[in-house]
């Protein structure tokens, strides 16, 4: 028998529902199941309205306009270096003060797998900065952006 001629008669039916518009029988449905050769199947690629990343220029806007709320919901599909994340350091110590010991860890982790050429005085100056960072927020962050910029990681 031929795949051809395996495909004409079904239990019965006149044709099997192998790649038909129609939905199969039930019967023609299980023995189309034990045939060899596989039904095709269509697959669809399905894409989101919303993109998964937020451009940069916007979380530069929002981080000169003060919005925390924005960064805080996209920091998932955000992507920025350790100078910004000072920068929403400092914003969290004005704005949401009791997120600012989960941010300064984040950052710390951050420096130390990012940093080159580290030194002992280095997590001393951070530590001082972000223990500053909720009463003088400007000196404290200028003085870790400096260390970034001596690090290298201004970039």
């Amino acid at each position: 028998m031929t795949p051809r001629e395996r495909f004409r008669r079904v239990r019965g039916s006149k044709f099997c529902a192998y790649r038909s518009t129609r939905a199969p029988k039930p019967l023609a449905r299980a023995a189309c199941r034990d045939l060899t050769i596989a039904r095709v199947r269509c697959e669809h690629t399905f894409v989101s309205s919303r993109p998964s990343h937020i451009p940069y220029a916007r979380f530069i806007a929002a981080l000169h306009a003060g919005d925390l709320g924005f960064i805080l919901r996209h920091s998932d599909g955000l992507t920025f270096g350790l100078p910004d994340a000072v920068r929403v350091c400092q914003l969290i110590s004005e704005r949401d003060p009791e997120r600012l010991d989960a941010a300064s860890l984040r950052w710390i982790r951050r420096y130390a797998s990012e940093a080159a050429e580290q030194r002992w005085d280095d997590y001393r100056l951070i530590v001082d900065a972000f223990g500053e960072i909720r009463s003088e927020p400007e000196p404290a962050a200028l003085r870790l952006l400096s260390l970034c910029t001596a690090r290298r990681l201004d970039r």
